[in-house]
């Protein structure tokens, strides 16, 4: 999921012994859009 307006992206899953994990990354680009959105959205906006 990405989160436009904060210009990062972020997955979530579980781990094999049932931790939860996050990763969360920086995006080159903030774009004026509010709701949460799937990274192939952003990319439309960013290119």
């Amino acid at each position: 999921m990405v989160v436009p307006s904060q210009a990062h992206a972020m997955i979530y899953f579980d781990d094999p012994d049932g931790n939860h994990l996050e990763f969360i990354t920086r995006l080159p680009k903030e774009i004026d859009h509010l709701e949460k959105m799937y990274l192939s959205e952003w990319e439309k906006f960013y290119s």
